[in-house]
């Protein structure tokens, strides 16, 4: 962005002319090698279903070659704790080019999901035990991104006639355990993997059918194999390509260019917009920070998404789009190393005067602000850069500010960030940071909390040279 303080005016807003980003030249890294390993799980039979559809699927899939690649199906443990061990030991022992989790659930339909979330329900396991956390990994990202290609295997179902549609719940059990927990696994080379729904088939489905399960024709396992084997080979086919961008990420690409390519400022080109950005910032932020795929993935976004924004400047009154681009521009630079570039964007966007926009835009300003000021808190606390850490969080709950506080998601986020960076900032300060994490109130992060504190206890009790 030019160098020049801008000013954003309410109503009709004038931005200054942008500049393609620029970042260092990728670090050099050994290239993967090929496992030709295809990772496929399915459950065990929980909920007193006699089979488990998923790994019924599975182990008929085990052995066979698909698009060069071997499938070595796992049936997984339907328990808590035991979920999350056995597909990190997997993924460890096999090294996949590609893994896809399985699991089973009452719809009716193959559901491709497409968001795993770092949370766990208290629904009892097969053992009759509940979660130890409410958090699957302590500090985990709080939701990772499928990487499979959605669009191109919910086609190729609905040519087989099996009926199937895309989700992004995956729910609280353990089926979101096992999606996040692959994603999670396998995100350092942000190889193809995600989650397949299946429906249930066979006796099990004729026992008690849903009214989901009612409104769409019973699917075979014998079909179930079929469809499930050409999803293999779609996903196999869609990673050969060597760019950086995972499969789904490249076809929400394809979707963002063909909408823009219509008219740039209808609804449906927004929502490509913010669908390609918002999957591609949270895709290139689980990646292993300063890898070769990490950084030219956010050079190539960052130089799209600020052409993408000047597209809407230059409409003059999308004052609202330009302005979430600005802070998804943040999150890209950050992940790029460009620390004070993500400043200058996040910046921009917590400088906003809401009082004065009008009631319609103020709403979605507040929480845009507020996620700028949870972002850069975040950024300025894996910086080392623990004062701006400190201030931004205070500036986030200062008068004038969208209220947030322990009940609030986002903000109780950000107090975790102030507790944090307390901390690390001086061991001293470790009483302040645990006064912090005390009002933290809101579920997701109440666990975090707690390890947190406990972390800053025992550290307070060590001497000081043993740490």
């Amino acid at each position: 962005m030019s160098s020049q303080p801008r000013r954003y005016l309410v109503i009709a807003i004038a931005l200054a002319a942008t500049l393609a980003a620029r970042s260092a030249e990728p670090p050099p890294s050994r290239a993967r090698r090929p496992s030709n390993v295809i990772l496929l799980t399915g459950f065990e039979p929980f909920g007193g279903l006699a089979t488990n559809t998923s790994w019924e699927v599975a182990r008929r899939l085990n052995g066979e070659i698909i698009g060069g690649k071997r499938v070595v199906a796992l049936e997984i443990p339907v328990v808590w704790e035991k979920t999350r061990a056995a597909i990190a030991r997997a993924v460890a022992a096999h090294d996949p080019d590609v893994a896809v989790v399985m699991g089973v659930a009452w719809w009716g339909v193959v559901a491709v999901e497409g968001v795993g979330r770092n949370m766990r329900g208290t629904h009892p396991d097969n053992e009759g035990a509940g979660p130890e956390s409410y958090e699957i990994y302590a500090r985990g990202h709080r939701a990772l991104r499928t990487r499979l290609p959605v669009n191109a295997i919910l086609a190729e179902l609905r040519g087989l006639d099996i009926p199937c549609r895309s989700s992004d719940t995956a729910g609280t059990y353990l089926c979101n355990e096992s999606l996040y927990t692959i994603l999670y696994e396998t995100g350092s080379h942000a190889l193809p993997a995600g989650l397949l729904h299946l429906p249930r088939a066979g006796p099990d489905r004729a026992r008690k059918p849903t009214p989901d399960e009612r409104t769409v024709r019973a699917v075979t396992v014998d079909e179930l194999v079929v469809g499930v084997r050409a999803a293999l080979r779609l996903t196999v086919a869609a990673a050969a390509s060597g760019e950086p961008a995972s499969p789904r990420l490249r076809e929400l690409r394809d979707a963002h260019h063909r909408a823009r390519a219509a008219d740039p400022l209808l609804r449906p080109a927004v929502s490509a917009l913010q669908a390609y950005y918002t999957h591609a910032a949270d895709e290139v932020e689980s990646l292993a920070p300063g890898s070769a795929r990490r950084v030219s993935l956010c050079r190539a976004l960052v130089a799209e998404l600020t052409a993408d924004r000047q597209r809407y400047v230059d409409a003059r009154g999308m004052y609202t789009v330009v302005f979430w681009c600005t802070l998804v521009l943040g999150r890209l630079k950050a992940a790029s190393g460009d620390v004070a570039g993500a400043y200058h964007e996040f910046n921009d966007v917590t400088g906003v005067d809401t009082s004065l926009l009008p009631a319609a835009a103020r709403s979605f300003f507040d929480n845009l602000r507020t996620s700028a000021f949870h972002h850069k808190a975040r950024v300025a606390l894996e910086a080392g850069q623990y004062d701006a850490a400190i201030l931004t969080a205070d500036a986030m709950f200062a008068p004038g500010n969208r209220p947030a506080g322990a009940g609030d998601y986002r903000g109780a986020a950000t107090l975790l960030i102030k507790a944090e960076a307390l901390f690390r900032k001086t061991p001293a300060d470790g009483p302040a940071a645990l006064r912090v994490l005390e009002s933290i109130r809101t579920p997701p992060h109440v666990a975090h909390a707690r390890s947190l504190s406990d972390e800053i206890r025992q550290a307070m009790r060590e001497p000081a040279g043993a740490r």
